[in-house]
């Protein structure tokens, strides 16, 4: 899509620019959660290191062993949904996605931690 493209659907919706700037946002967060984050967690005995995000949440998802193994996932979110229960309606954000990947760097270095001081992790959140 052009620029003019955007600036054009800004004028008639402006709901879809929001949307675009939130998407890069996202993955410009998972590209550096990915960059920042795979290499020490291999080091600290992982199998493998993923960052996603969607429309509500960013995360990362460790894991450790074989593919079915122990697996540490935690994820922020950034956004819910406003209708009945949060069930329905739009995603509205109430924060940046840049305050949600700082509290997610915040968790992400307190378990690197625990791995370090010799956490083992384990199926099914067993300690």
């Amino acid at each position: 899509m052009r620029d003019i493209d955007v600036m054009l659907e800004a004028d008639s919706y402006p709901h879809r620019v929001l949307e675009i700037t939130m998407a890069d946002d996202i993955d410009r967060a998972i590209e550096r959660l990915e960059r920042d984050y795979r290499d020490r967690f291999v080091a600290a005995g992982a199998s493998g290191f993923d960052a996603w995000g969607n429309g509500a949440k960013i995360g990362v998802e460790a894991r450790f062993g074989r593919p079915t193994g122990p697996m540490w996932g935690p994820s922020q979110r950034y956004a819910r949904r406003t209708g009945i229960l949060g069930l329905f309606g739009p995603l509205v954000p109430f924060r940046s996605v840049e305050d949600a990947e700082r509290d997610l760097r915040i968790e992400i270095e307190q378990y690197l931690a625990k791995l370090a001081a010799g956490h083992k992790p384990r199926m099914f959140g067993r300690e």
